[in-house]
Protein backbone atom coordinates (compact mmCIF):
# COMPACT_ATOMS: atom_id res chain seq x y z
CA UNK A 1 0.00 0.00 0.00
CA UNK A 2 0.96 3.44 -0.72
CA UNK A 3 0.28 6.22 1.71
CA UNK A 4 1.01 9.79 2.46
CA UNK A 5 1.66 10.66 6.11
CA UNK A 6 1.81 14.43 6.53
CA UNK A 7 4.53 15.89 9.00
CA UNK A 8 6.59 12.25 8.92
CA UNK A 9 9.68 14.56 8.95
CA UNK A 10 9.17 15.86 12.35
CA UNK A 11 12.27 13.99 14.85
CA UNK A 12 8.61 11.90 16.71
CA UNK A 13 7.16 10.45 13.90
CA UNK A 14 10.73 9.98 12.23
CA UNK A 15 11.26 7.32 15.01
CA UNK A 16 9.02 4.77 13.89
CA UNK A 17 9.42 5.08 10.15
CA UNK A 18 12.90 2.77 10.07
CA UNK A 19 12.95 -0.48 7.15
CA UNK A 20 11.70 -3.86 9.17
CA UNK A 21 10.02 -1.88 11.72
CA UNK A 22 6.46 -3.15 12.85
CA UNK A 23 3.68 -0.79 12.76
CA UNK A 24 0.01 -0.63 13.12
CA UNK A 25 -1.44 2.28 11.58
CA UNK A 26 -5.23 3.58 10.28
CA UNK A 27 -5.64 4.99 6.84
CA UNK A 28 -8.12 7.64 5.01
CA UNK A 29 -8.64 7.68 1.78
CA UNK A 30 -9.43 10.53 -0.51
CA UNK A 31 -10.19 10.22 -4.06
CA UNK A 32 -6.88 8.41 -5.19
CA UNK A 33 -4.40 9.26 -2.25
CA UNK A 34 -4.62 6.93 1.43
CA UNK A 35 -3.38 8.87 4.06
CA UNK A 36 -2.20 8.00 7.28
CA UNK A 37 -4.48 9.11 9.96
CA UNK A 38 -2.36 7.28 12.98
CA UNK A 39 0.36 5.15 13.21
CA UNK A 40 1.91 3.39 16.49
CA UNK A 41 4.65 1.08 16.70
CA UNK A 42 3.83 -2.87 17.17
CA UNK A 43 7.24 -4.53 18.23
CA UNK A 44 10.60 -3.34 18.28
CA UNK A 45 13.03 -2.98 15.07
CA UNK A 46 14.10 -6.38 13.71
CA UNK A 47 18.05 -6.75 14.62
CA UNK A 48 19.06 -6.63 10.85
CA UNK A 49 22.50 -6.07 9.16
CA UNK A 50 24.77 -7.29 6.58
CA UNK A 51 23.97 -10.56 4.50
CA UNK A 52 20.52 -10.88 6.65
CA UNK A 53 19.56 -7.17 6.06
CA UNK A 54 20.47 -8.23 2.31
CA UNK A 55 18.28 -11.16 2.04
CA UNK A 56 15.62 -8.81 3.87
CA UNK A 57 15.60 -6.68 1.39
CA UNK A 58 15.65 -9.45 -1.31
CA UNK A 59 12.31 -10.37 -0.24
CA UNK A 60 11.13 -6.74 -0.01
CA UNK A 61 11.88 -6.59 -3.50
CA UNK A 62 10.47 -9.89 -4.42
CA UNK A 63 6.98 -8.62 -2.97
CA UNK A 64 7.35 -4.89 -5.04
CA UNK A 65 7.43 -6.77 -8.27
CA UNK A 66 5.07 -9.70 -7.60
CA UNK A 67 2.30 -8.00 -5.40
CA UNK A 68 -0.30 -5.35 -6.68
CA UNK A 69 -0.62 -2.13 -5.48
CA UNK A 70 -3.64 -2.15 -2.77
CA UNK A 71 -4.39 -5.84 -3.18
CA UNK A 72 -4.67 -7.74 0.36
CA UNK A 73 -2.62 -11.18 0.44
CA UNK A 74 -2.78 -12.10 4.48
CA UNK A 75 -1.28 -15.57 3.63
CA UNK A 76 1.78 -13.80 1.71
CA UNK A 77 1.97 -11.14 4.96
CA UNK A 78 1.94 -14.05 7.35
CA UNK A 79 5.27 -15.79 5.42
CA UNK A 80 6.65 -12.45 5.14
CA UNK A 81 6.25 -11.52 8.86
CA UNK A 82 7.59 -14.98 9.48
CA UNK A 83 10.61 -14.89 7.10
CA UNK A 84 11.58 -11.30 8.27
CA UNK A 85 11.77 -12.56 12.28
CA UNK A 86 13.54 -15.84 11.25
CA UNK A 87 16.04 -13.80 8.73
CA UNK A 88 16.74 -11.73 11.88
CA UNK A 89 17.27 -14.61 13.95
CA UNK A 90 19.66 -16.84 11.46
CA UNK A 91 22.89 -17.36 13.13
CA UNK A 92 24.61 -18.87 9.86
CA UNK A 93 24.26 -18.72 6.21
CA UNK A 94 22.93 -22.14 6.05
CA UNK A 95 19.79 -20.64 8.10
CA UNK A 96 19.57 -17.57 5.88
CA UNK A 97 19.23 -19.86 2.75
CA UNK A 98 16.53 -22.24 4.33
CA UNK A 99 14.53 -18.93 5.11
CA UNK A 100 14.79 -17.12 1.63
CA UNK A 101 14.09 -20.81 -0.16
CA UNK A 102 10.69 -21.34 1.81
CA UNK A 103 9.76 -17.97 0.88
CA UNK A 104 10.59 -18.29 -2.72
CA UNK A 105 8.73 -21.39 -2.50
CA UNK A 106 5.61 -19.71 -0.50
CA UNK A 107 5.26 -16.59 -2.96
CA UNK A 108 5.33 -18.92 -5.81
CA UNK A 109 2.78 -21.15 -4.74
CA UNK A 110 0.50 -18.13 -3.69
CA UNK A 111 1.11 -16.24 -6.64
CA UNK A 112 -0.38 -19.32 -8.48
CA UNK A 113 3.08 -20.46 -10.51
CA UNK A 114 2.47 -23.91 -10.48
CA UNK A 115 5.85 -26.13 -10.12
CA UNK A 116 5.44 -29.75 -9.40
CA UNK A 117 7.90 -31.41 -6.87
CA UNK A 118 6.88 -34.63 -7.32
CA UNK A 119 6.82 -35.40 -10.89
CA UNK A 120 8.66 -34.42 -13.90
CA UNK A 121 7.24 -32.83 -17.26
CA UNK A 122 5.86 -36.27 -18.72
CA UNK A 123 3.83 -36.78 -15.37
CA UNK A 124 6.32 -39.87 -14.26
CA UNK A 125 7.08 -39.69 -10.98
CA UNK A 126 11.12 -37.72 -9.53
CA UNK A 127 12.86 -40.44 -8.87
CA UNK A 128 15.69 -39.76 -6.62
CA UNK A 129 18.41 -41.60 -8.57
CA UNK A 130 17.76 -39.72 -11.67
CA UNK A 131 19.08 -36.85 -12.98
CA UNK A 132 16.40 -33.38 -13.62
CA UNK A 133 17.20 -29.78 -14.75
CA UNK A 134 14.19 -27.24 -13.97
CA UNK A 135 12.81 -25.14 -17.44
CA UNK A 136 10.04 -22.75 -16.14
CA UNK A 137 6.59 -22.47 -17.23
CA UNK A 138 7.16 -26.65 -17.95
CA UNK A 139 8.82 -28.29 -14.93
CA UNK A 140 11.27 -30.91 -14.01
CA UNK A 141 12.98 -32.77 -17.42
CA UNK A 142 15.32 -36.02 -16.73
CA UNK A 143 18.95 -35.08 -18.21
CA UNK A 144 22.29 -36.52 -17.70
CA UNK A 145 23.91 -33.56 -15.54
CA UNK A 146 21.31 -31.79 -13.31
CA UNK A 147 20.20 -31.59 -10.08
CA UNK A 148 19.40 -35.04 -8.38
CA UNK A 149 15.86 -36.13 -7.99
CA UNK A 150 16.90 -36.79 -4.19
CA UNK A 151 17.05 -33.14 -3.89
CA UNK A 152 14.16 -32.11 -5.38
CA UNK A 153 12.18 -34.79 -3.32
CA UNK A 154 13.73 -33.47 -0.41
CA UNK A 155 12.96 -30.60 -0.85
CA UNK A 156 9.60 -31.41 -1.79
CA UNK A 157 9.27 -32.68 1.66
CA UNK A 158 10.94 -29.97 3.52
CA UNK A 159 13.64 -31.24 4.79
CA UNK A 160 16.86 -29.47 4.17
CA UNK A 161 19.46 -31.24 5.96
CA UNK A 162 21.46 -31.59 2.73
CA UNK A 163 23.28 -28.49 1.47
CA UNK A 164 23.18 -29.74 -1.75
CA UNK A 165 19.48 -29.87 -1.78
CA UNK A 166 19.46 -25.71 -0.68
CA UNK A 167 22.39 -25.45 -3.45
CA UNK A 168 20.39 -27.07 -6.29
CA UNK A 169 16.79 -24.79 -5.02
CA UNK A 170 18.63 -22.22 -5.04
CA UNK A 171 19.07 -22.29 -8.85
CA UNK A 172 15.65 -23.43 -9.56
CA UNK A 173 13.96 -20.93 -7.42
CA UNK A 174 16.18 -18.21 -9.14
CA UNK A 175 14.51 -19.92 -12.65
CA UNK A 176 11.73 -19.90 -10.91
CA UNK A 177 11.37 -16.47 -9.87
CA UNK A 178 13.26 -15.00 -12.61
CA UNK A 179 10.04 -16.38 -15.11
CA UNK A 180 7.50 -14.75 -12.53
CA UNK A 181 8.51 -11.47 -12.50
CA UNK A 182 9.24 -11.40 -16.31
CA UNK A 183 12.86 -11.47 -16.20
CA UNK A 184 12.84 -7.82 -14.18
CA UNK A 185 16.64 -7.64 -12.85
CA UNK A 186 16.70 -8.07 -8.91
CA UNK A 187 18.39 -5.13 -7.67
CA UNK A 188 19.10 -6.46 -4.19
CA UNK A 189 21.20 -9.72 -5.59
CA UNK A 190 23.77 -6.78 -5.95
CA UNK A 191 24.53 -6.55 -2.40
CA UNK A 192 25.33 -10.01 -1.84
CA UNK A 193 28.55 -9.62 -3.71
CA UNK A 194 31.50 -10.63 -1.63
CA UNK A 195 29.59 -11.39 1.12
Amino acid sequence: MRCLYKGCRTPKKQGLLEPFFPLWLTTNQRGEWIYVRSLESRATSLPLADVTLFSALYVNELIYYVCQANDSHPELYDAYEATITALSQANNRLDIELTLRQFEWVLLKLSGFHMSLTHDVQSKPIESDKMYDYRPGEGFQVVKNGFSGGSILAFAEQQFDDKETLRAMKTVMRRAIHHLIDGRPIKSRTLFVGQ
